[in-house]
């Protein structure tokens, strides 16, 4: 999947086993695909500063070892809405528009949207997707 994708953005939270996974996915995509560009987004912050550590500690760590660099989207607060919205079944984003977490994923959208770069296709199932979507399917399945 992600030697399709033009960029990887990560998620991960605070705790130690998810930033574990997150810095072995890292890792894999490193030396599988020759991924040297991600971005983080770290869900479930008490504050933008736990946010803002962890993703300099995630980044420091994967830089001095994996060689790659990891850009900081946004985080995403705890907030008791998540949970709520859970229990009724409803996307929080829509039933609590105005928590503290669904304003962390606007953010991130604008951020995503606005700010980013666009991406480079890096090429390999990139290129197959972009011609797909174009409509240049004719080459593709002959």
């Amino acid at each position: 999947w992600a030697a399709s994708a033009a960029e990887v953005i990560l998620i991960a939270t605070p705790e130690p086993t998810s930033l574990a996974d997150a810095y072995a996915t890292m890792k894999v995509l490193a030396q599988t695909n020759n991924e040297t560009a991600f971005k983080l987004i770290v869900n479930m912050a008490r504050n933008e500063e736990e946010g803002l550590r962890v993703y300099e500690r995630l980044s420091s760590v994967a830089a001095e070892y994996l060689q790659v660099k990891v850009d900081f989207v946004g985080s995403i607060p705890f907030c008791e809405s998540v949970r709520n919205s859970v229990r009724e079944r409803a996307p929080y984003v829509q039933r609590y528009p105005f928590s503290a977490a669904s304003r962390g994923v606007r953010t991130i959208a604008r951020e995503i949207l606005f700010n980013s770069d666009t991406p480079q296709p890096k090429g390999t199932m990139q290129f197959f997707w972009k011609r797909l979507v174009a409509g240049q399917n004719a080459e593709i399945f002959s």
